[in-house]
């Protein structure tokens, strides 16, 4: 995988900036985690081989608009995952993972 990086003072290395898990079965699944603070990331995902052909995909997104925010009692939904149906182009899906998200995606046959 390539794409955008960060300086980890800690690691005193360069980490990419998605975070991807992946497992095939049934359904493909990916579990993409954007460490970026500011910045969304738009990445292109290609699915190649899969017979029967991919043919839908559903994203489960768990973000907020500051990384500071948290579910209390009086706001236990304050965040909460969305679920969002995408179009599939052939093999590809274009995606926009948002700042410091958390993502499932599901690509299914």
């Amino acid at each position: 995988m390539t794409g955008p990086t960060f300086r980890s003072l800690k690691f005193n290395a360069d980490l990419p900036v998605l975070d991807v898990t992946a497992s095939a079965g049934p359904d493909i699944y990916l579990w993409v985690i954007n460490r970026s603070e500011q910045d969304a990331v738009e990445t292109e995902i290609t699915v190649t081989g899969s017979e029967p052909k991919l043919q839908r995909a559903t994203a489960w997104t768990l973000t907020a608009q500051s990384s500071l925010v948290a579910n209390d009692f009086e706001r236990p939904d304050r965040i909460a995952p969305q679920q969002t149906n995408l179009a599939l182009s052939g093999e590809r899906l274009t995606y926009r993972f948002p700042k410091h998200s958390v993502v499932v995606l599901r690509l299914s046959r």
